[in-house]
């Protein structure tokens, strides 16, 4: 799937974000001490 219209691309990748970051949250407050690697946050998924 190609997002072309810019405003979506931000709204999704702030939606990703968000999740990301309430993930880290919920695994420090447990006691994780890991780092959280976005696995498709690469050019090849984000650009064609």
């Amino acid at each position: 799937m190609v997002i072309k219209d810019p405003t979506h691309a931000e709204a999704v990748i702030e939606q990703a974000l968000d999740f990301q970051t309430k993930y880290l949250e919920r695994l420090l407050e447990v006691g994780a001490n890991i780092f959280i690697g976005d696995p498709v946050a690469s050019a090849t998924v984000i650009s064609p």
